[in-house]
């Protein structure tokens, strides 16, 4: 078998979206002949812990000192409050850190990975996942080290994506430069997304692949029985930009005008928050749950009557929300408050929800309204899962296989 070094910062037991793609390549590659080998950071101060997560982790992972902000933190014994750190921090470690905060794992994980007496084997393939864009770098500079071919691979876009912000045109310019210099150096390149892909391939003149992040089918293979209330369900995190106002400011707006008795509709929003919005909450209707475990979420999921997407108008065009696919596969009606980008065409794609622009709040209260009719009149539709299989881990990892092994032909 194959050993391919897998680095990728975000990596269970960290919980959240971000760590599922990297946890479930690692858990099929070896059905595809590769064994994988995570090397990644010491535990962080981060939003949240998901332990249940580790049960998955089967294979050997690396864990390296780092020097990042959330591993200072860590060390130090302080708790983040990320609403308050993101705020004071953000434009600081912007203008100190290129290509990112996490610069300051490079030095530890690329000694760790070219002692052989530390990670013990040989690595034939280093597939780099992003972001954070130091992944890439490590991945770049072990190539040129260790002459082992590299595959990395964009969750996100880099130089575009909504959440880097450059404090100067040099900042702009030397990630763009970086940027060159690291896909210039890989032997293959994956993508989450065709907007990615037809961005980056503009710039760069390489062929890409796409490689959505999918989901884990064995993840569904229990059904949940429906609530009785008309249930709808958000799982994810809240931010300054990404907030439910909107959507709670229509449901309520149904409410009070009689459209929706309040005893007949649940709103429950599952996940982490970067602010407080339960002055927007509705008593007896809306439920501000804390983060579950990845099993717990799922089963929020597949018990509900509609599933909410909710994606903010700087994340549009080149995000596709990881949570998007475990939508799709529960086979629920999304409604889907999202600007125009890849997660809309998706969505149309599999004709599985409904589409609204996210301020929208007349939109949204007419949706609402509508899937809560069909409810009451035994309409509701699911969403036909004959396409899904594109979209399953096992599947994807095949996928990411055959790539690992053009390369090394």
């Amino acid at each position: 078998m194959k050993k391919v070094l897998v680095i990728t910062y975000y990596f269970p037991p960290l919980g959240m979206g971000g760590v599922q793609w990297p946890l479930k390549i690692c858990k099929y590659l070896p059905y595809y002949g590769y064994e994988p080998i995570v090397l990644t950071v010491k535990d962080i101060s981060y939003y949240t812990y998901d332990y249940s997560l580790m049960k998955e982790v089967n294979c050997k992972v690396i864990r390296t000192e780092s020097f990042d902000p959330l591993r200072l933190k860590k060390l130090l014994g302080k708790e983040t409050n990320f609403s308050k750190t993101k705020e004071r921090w953000k434009s600081v470690s912007d203008f100190l850190f290129i290509p990112d905060n996490k610069i300051m794992w490079l030095p530890f994980a690329i000694s760790r990975t070219i002692n052989p007496l530390a990670n013990g084997r040989d690595i034939d393939i280093i597939f780099a996942i992003s972001p954070p864009y130091t992944s890439l770098l490590i991945g770049t500079l072990l190539k040129r080290m260790l002459h082992i071919p590299l595959v990395i691979d964009f969750r996100e876009a880099w130089t575009e994506a909504h959440f880097m912000h450059y404090p100067t045109k040099v900042h702009y310019l030397i990630n763009r430069f970086i940027e060159a210099k690291v896909i210039k150096s890989a032997n293959k390149i994956t993508c989450v997304n065709e907007r990615i892909v037809d961005s980056l391939k503009k710039r760069h003149k390489r062929e890409m692949e796409i490689i959505p992040t999918g989901y884990d089918s064995e993840d569904f293979k229990n059904k949940e029985e429906l609530k009785e209330k008309f249930t709808i369900t958000y799982t994810g995190a809240f931010t300054e930009q990404r907030s439910p106002e909107f959507f709670l400011t229509a449901v309520k707006r149904l409410i009070d005008s009689g459209k929706i008795k309040k005893e007949e509709i649940e709103v429950n929003l599952i996940g982490f928050s970067l602010y407080s919005y339960k002055k927007f909450g509705i008593p007896g209707v809306v439920n501000f749950i804390p983060y579950l475990s990845h099993k717990e979420s799922l089963k929020a999921l597949k018990s509900s009557t509609v599933l909410w997407l909710l994606v903010d108008e700087r994340e549009g065009k080149f995000m596709t929300t990881g949570k998007v696919y475990e939508y799709l596969a529960t086979g629920r009606p999304i409604l889907a408050t999202i600007p125009e980008g890849d997660c809309a065409d998706l969505i149309r794609a599999t004709k599985s929800g409904i589409i609204v622009p996210p301020k929208n709040i007349k939109r949204i209260a007419e949706s609402v309204c509508n899937l809560y009719r069909n409810f009451k009149n035994k309409e509701l539709v699911e969403n036909h899962q004959l396409f899904l299989s594109g979209f399953d881990h096992k599947n994807l990892s095949q996928h990411i296989s055959q790539i690992f092994a053009q390369v090394l032909r």
